[in-house]
Protein backbone atom coordinates (compact mmCIF):
# COMPACT_ATOMS: atom_id res chain seq x y z
CA UNK A 1 0.00 0.00 0.00
CA UNK A 2 1.22 3.53 -0.73
CA UNK A 3 0.89 5.10 2.33
CA UNK A 4 2.80 1.79 4.27
CA UNK A 5 6.02 3.51 3.51
CA UNK A 6 8.28 2.50 6.74
CA UNK A 7 11.52 3.35 7.57
CA UNK A 8 13.31 0.35 6.72
CA UNK A 9 11.60 0.02 3.39
CA UNK A 10 14.29 -0.96 0.73
CA UNK A 11 14.90 1.75 -2.69
CA UNK A 12 12.78 -0.59 -4.88
CA UNK A 13 10.11 -1.01 -1.91
CA UNK A 14 9.39 2.48 -2.22
CA UNK A 15 10.02 3.18 -5.62
CA UNK A 16 6.94 0.78 -6.33
CA UNK A 17 4.88 2.60 -4.15
CA UNK A 18 5.63 6.02 -5.62
CA UNK A 19 4.69 4.40 -9.07
CA UNK A 20 1.27 3.17 -7.70
CA UNK A 21 1.04 6.71 -6.10
CA UNK A 22 1.93 7.96 -9.65
CA UNK A 23 -0.32 5.59 -11.59
CA UNK A 24 -3.40 6.34 -9.29
CA UNK A 25 -2.67 10.38 -10.12
CA UNK A 26 -2.09 10.02 -13.69
CA UNK A 27 -5.57 7.77 -13.60
CA UNK A 28 -7.41 10.25 -12.22
CA UNK A 29 -6.55 13.48 -13.94
CA UNK A 30 -7.53 11.44 -17.33
CA UNK A 31 -10.67 9.61 -16.41
CA UNK A 32 -14.04 9.73 -15.42
CA UNK A 33 -13.25 11.41 -12.13
CA UNK A 34 -12.30 14.93 -14.23
CA UNK A 35 -15.22 17.28 -14.86
CA UNK A 36 -14.92 18.00 -18.67
CA UNK A 37 -17.99 20.41 -18.57
CA UNK A 38 -20.03 21.09 -21.62
CA UNK A 39 -16.60 21.24 -23.80
CA UNK A 40 -17.44 25.11 -23.61
CA UNK A 41 -14.27 27.24 -23.77
CA UNK A 42 -15.07 29.10 -20.85
CA UNK A 43 -13.46 27.81 -17.20
CA UNK A 44 -15.23 26.86 -14.29
CA UNK A 45 -16.29 29.80 -11.77
CA UNK A 46 -14.09 29.67 -9.12
CA UNK A 47 -13.35 31.25 -5.60
CA UNK A 48 -9.88 30.27 -4.92
CA UNK A 49 -7.79 33.42 -4.93
CA UNK A 50 -4.54 35.06 -3.34
CA UNK A 51 -3.32 38.79 -2.92
CA UNK A 52 -1.08 40.17 -4.96
CA UNK A 53 0.55 44.19 -5.19
CA UNK A 54 1.06 46.28 -7.40
CA UNK A 55 1.77 50.38 -7.32
CA UNK A 56 -2.51 50.86 -9.32
CA UNK A 57 -5.03 51.66 -6.10
CA UNK A 58 -7.97 51.70 -8.95
CA UNK A 59 -7.30 48.75 -10.48
CA UNK A 60 -5.03 45.61 -11.05
CA UNK A 61 -3.22 46.54 -13.88
CA UNK A 62 0.82 45.50 -12.74
CA UNK A 63 3.53 47.29 -12.98
CA UNK A 64 6.43 47.16 -15.77
CA UNK A 65 9.48 45.55 -13.72
CA UNK A 66 10.23 42.74 -11.22
CA UNK A 67 11.99 45.32 -8.60
CA UNK A 68 9.13 47.63 -8.96
CA UNK A 69 6.54 44.23 -7.97
CA UNK A 70 8.86 43.05 -5.45
CA UNK A 71 8.79 47.18 -4.27
CA UNK A 72 4.57 47.18 -4.16
CA UNK A 73 4.49 44.11 -1.59
CA UNK A 74 3.31 45.91 1.42
CA UNK A 75 3.68 49.31 0.61
CA UNK A 76 1.60 49.32 -2.23
CA UNK A 77 -1.75 48.62 -3.52
CA UNK A 78 -3.00 45.30 -3.08
CA UNK A 79 -5.67 43.08 -5.13
CA UNK A 80 -7.36 40.02 -5.30
CA UNK A 81 -6.06 37.71 -7.97
CA UNK A 82 -7.90 35.26 -9.13
CA UNK A 83 -6.40 31.39 -10.03
CA UNK A 84 -7.56 28.89 -12.19
CA UNK A 85 -4.77 25.76 -11.71
CA UNK A 86 -2.92 24.04 -14.43
CA UNK A 87 -3.55 20.30 -13.97
CA UNK A 88 -0.11 19.46 -13.78
CA UNK A 89 0.45 21.87 -10.85
CA UNK A 90 0.23 20.53 -7.25
CA UNK A 91 0.97 23.10 -5.00
CA UNK A 92 -2.45 24.37 -3.06
CA UNK A 93 -5.41 25.65 -5.29
CA UNK A 94 -4.40 28.75 -3.96
CA UNK A 95 -0.88 29.20 -4.59
CA UNK A 96 0.40 30.10 -8.13
CA UNK A 97 2.73 28.45 -9.88
CA UNK A 98 3.71 29.06 -13.53
CA UNK A 99 1.47 27.92 -16.12
CA UNK A 100 -1.46 28.56 -13.77
CA UNK A 101 -4.28 30.84 -15.35
CA UNK A 102 -4.98 34.47 -13.36
CA UNK A 103 -7.99 36.70 -13.51
CA UNK A 104 -8.87 39.88 -12.04
CA UNK A 105 -12.43 38.93 -11.25
CA UNK A 106 -14.35 35.92 -9.21
CA UNK A 107 -16.24 34.87 -12.51
CA UNK A 108 -12.93 33.83 -14.47
CA UNK A 109 -13.44 36.45 -17.29
CA UNK A 110 -11.05 38.96 -17.45
CA UNK A 111 -7.49 37.79 -17.69
CA UNK A 112 -3.95 39.49 -15.70
CA UNK A 113 -2.68 41.77 -17.64
CA UNK A 114 -0.51 40.51 -19.88
CA UNK A 115 3.75 41.58 -19.95
CA UNK A 116 2.73 43.14 -16.11
CA UNK A 117 4.48 41.45 -12.85
CA UNK A 118 3.05 41.78 -9.53
CA UNK A 119 4.69 41.25 -6.62
CA UNK A 120 3.15 38.30 -4.25
CA UNK A 121 3.92 37.70 -0.74
CA UNK A 122 4.10 33.76 -0.02
CA UNK A 123 3.49 33.42 4.24
CA UNK A 124 3.94 30.16 4.62
CA UNK A 125 7.26 29.92 3.16
CA UNK A 126 8.29 33.78 4.15
CA UNK A 127 9.64 34.68 0.60
CA UNK A 128 8.35 37.55 -1.64
CA UNK A 129 8.34 36.88 -5.36
CA UNK A 130 7.62 38.84 -8.49
CA UNK A 131 4.89 37.28 -11.12
CA UNK A 132 5.03 37.88 -14.72
CA UNK A 133 2.23 37.61 -16.44
CA UNK A 134 2.50 35.84 -20.34
CA UNK A 135 -0.65 35.67 -23.01
CA UNK A 136 -4.04 34.35 -21.96
CA UNK A 137 -3.46 35.48 -18.05
CA UNK A 138 -0.61 32.45 -17.49
CA UNK A 139 1.86 32.65 -15.21
CA UNK A 140 5.37 32.24 -17.55
CA UNK A 141 8.21 32.94 -14.31
CA UNK A 142 7.59 33.37 -10.47
CA UNK A 143 11.28 34.13 -8.92
CA UNK A 144 12.51 35.30 -5.74
CA UNK A 145 12.47 38.98 -5.14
Amino acid sequence: MINDILNGDSASDIRAKLNELINIVNDYSSSQYMDMGDGGGDPPAGGDFFTVWDNDYMGTTGVASAMDACSAIGMGASHDMYISKDPANMAGTSVPESGDTLYTDSGLMMYAPESMYFGYEDTAMMQNYSIYIGPNGMITSIDPC
